[in-house]
């Protein structure tokens, strides 16, 4: 009886948990940050380990300024197992917002490992300019524009060979 009612305990925090993060998520796009705040850390508070209620957090501290706190949350995101690339790239741009250029710039690395993109390239650029790294900024401002390119050229059925810059 005693497994039995703690799995039903079990459900019904996670039901409960669930209707928060909807309710938060709801909330964060009616940009009403206050509610969403309450429900996404009633989510977490519910299911502590569930990635995505921290980065839902994250976005909501992120959009009331809270930087500090939405860094955390984002971290807390990716330690819970919510890797994707756009959740490590926040992570890079608010560290980028609280002028912690070298952390953004490992954090946008690790984002592009798991998936290359033209904008993911971009912001790292613009990391490796504002610490002076110019050789690194203009490499990746290359690699932004090859994807770009080879995206542009994919639509329109342009070979990848025709789209390579020239190497310098």
């Amino acid at each position: 009886r005693d497994l039995v009612r703690r799995g039903r305990d079990q459900l019904d925090r996670a039901a409960r948990a669930d209707t928060a993060l909807a309710n938060g998520i709801g909330a964060l796009y009616e940009k009403n940050y206050a509610v969403a705040a309450t429900a996404l850390n009633a989510s977490i508070a519910a299911t502590p380990d569930r990635g995505d209620a921290h980065y839902y957090l994250g976005l909501t501290r992120f959009m009331q300024g809270r930087n500090e706190d939405a860094a955390v949350s984002y971290a807390q995101a990716i330690q819970h197992g919510y890797t994707v690339p756009e959740v490590v790239e926040c992570l890079g741009d608010v560290l980028t917002v609280l002028g912690r250029d070298e952390d953004a710039i490992e954090t946008y690395r690790a984002a592009l490992a798991r998936r290359p993109s033209p904008h993911g390239w971009a912001r790292l650029a613009e990391a490796y300019a504002r610490v002076g790294q110019r050789s690194e900024a203009v490499a990746a401002y290359k690699r932004a524009l090859q994807l770009r390119l080879a995206g542009v050229a994919a639509l329109h059925d342009i070979p990848a060979d025709e789209v390579e810059p020239e190497q310098d």
